[in-house]
């Protein structure tokens, strides 16, 4: 194959290579910041855990989309130190409202398929929790169902390791990737998130409501729960509690909202994930 360097392709690599030559000046100034968007108890409305996420304020670029800049540090293999600093700021959330006498909620934090062979990873999130009186239950792991598939003996050793020192694993888009279910059965799983993808189907008709019905199904045979990704109407949230789908994160509740948007929220909890 051929391809003409023109202007575009001249612009994207300096552009590229701007975000890669600011990463160690931004961590060491907290340019990244967590967001977090809330899951809910579909009956009840109730706050029962937050996904934390990441947001990049560039000093000269503004906000910078997560989509820009984290295939771009998968792809150069400096993923980790960004999620070391989620990570961290996730287990400092928990602690202080802890010391705080307010209600403690789960957090689940992003884990990118890189991390799984930092040889650290272990150690460095459980001396997270430690350092910052996180109990066990209370920070969630998420790993994208692809991470699974590419390397199905790597994410399990790595995830068995950390389900053992407390930390719930969430299978995050799950039904979009190429796990199978053979692989399902083995994994060191307790959270599966519906991804969003199967949410938008949930109104067109009984095909799509009975994939849906048997991956909740499946999913409490397995003992596992079910989080759905992306709800956004009263009748997606209707038809899901309708097929025994009872928690959810989506616009139709709230969106990701700074940190200290939620710091001072204190809120009736439900237990979470509770079956």
């Amino acid at each position: 194959n051929v391809a003409y360097f023109d202007t575009a392709l001249k612009d994207e690599l300096i552009e590229r290579n701007r975000l890669l030559d600011r990463l160690p000046q931004a961590l060491a100034d907290d340019e990244f910041k967590m967001y977090l968007q809330p899951k809910v108890d579909m009956e009840t409305r109730g706050v029962i855990g937050a996904e934390a996420l990441v947001r990049w304020e560039h000093p000269e670029l503004g906000f910078v989309s997560p989509a820009q800049f984290i295939p771009l540090f998968e792809r150069e293999g400096c993923i980790y130190d960004v999620d070391r600093a989620i990570w961290e700021k996730a287990c400092a959330f928990i602690g202080s409202r802890r010391r705080r006498g307010l209600p403690v909620f789960p957090l689940s934090v992003n884990v990118a398929r890189a991390d799984l062979y930092e040889p650290d990873l272990v150690e460095s999130l459980c001396d997270m929790a430690k350092r910052h009186g996180v109990r066990p239950g209370e920070l969630h792991l998420e790993v994208l169902e692809r991470a699974w598939a590419k390397d199905s003996q790597t994410a399990c050793e790595a995830f068995g390791r950390l389900r053992e020192c407390g930390f719930p694993i969430e299978m995050d888009d799950f039904g979009t990737g190429e796990s199978s279910l053979a692989l399902l059965a083995d994994l060191p799983v307790d959270v599966l998130k519906l991804d969003r993808a199967f949410v938008n189907r949930v109104l067109e008709g009984p095909r799509s409501l009975g994939i849906i019905r048997c991956i909740i199904e499946l999913a409490r045979t397995l003992g596992m729960s079910v989080v759905a990704e992306g709800v956004e109407t009263e009748e997606q949230q209707d038809a899901l509690v309708s097929l025994g789908c009872r928690f959810a994160q989506g616009f139709l509740y709230y969106k990701p909202q700074a940190a200290e948007t939620f710091r001072d929220l204190a809120v009736p909890l439900e237990p979470p994930f509770a079956k």
